[in-house]
């Protein structure tokens, strides 16, 4: 299993992906690989802790190297959001099924309000949906 390193940079330059299922999982694997996002840490976010090592497995695959490991951590929203104590993040990806929550447009309002640091940031808020695929 991988150790699950502590963020090493500060929210303003990390990019968070709310739900780390197929989709983001996928998609933070693709941004550890793109040089466009070579400084960058990239934190998953999921609704609790019960796959985050095969989620480090599928992202890191089996190479322990620490390069990567440095800069992809698998969290709670719990976890982040007392981790970064109301820091907010410059870009956020949200990925999160519907299925997952009782009130889906509340979930995407809160990623928004309390992960993202807006617009002025000069970041990003990205919506996913893969229903209906």
């Amino acid at each position: 299993a991988f150790s699950a390193p502590q963020p090493t940079v500060t929210a303003k330059s990390d990019l968070a992906i709310v739900g780390c299922g197929v989709l983001g999982t996928s998609l933070c694997k693709q941004l550890l690989s793109s040089s466009a996002f070579a400084s960058r840490t990239v934190v998953g976010i999921t609704k609790s802790t019960s796959r985050h090592d095969d989620i480090r497995g599928q992202v890191l695959g089996n190479v322990d190297d620490g390069k990567d490991n440095e800069r992809f951590v698998v969290m709670t929203m719990e976890e982040v959001l007392s981790q970064y104590n109301g820091h907010s993040f410059k870009d956020v990806v949200f990925c999160a099924p519907p299925s997952g929550f009782d009130d889906y447009p509340s979930a995407v309002k809160d990623a928004a309000t309390q992960l993202w640091s807006g617009p002025d940031s000069g970041g990003s808020f990205v919506f996913t949906s893969s229903g209906g695929v």
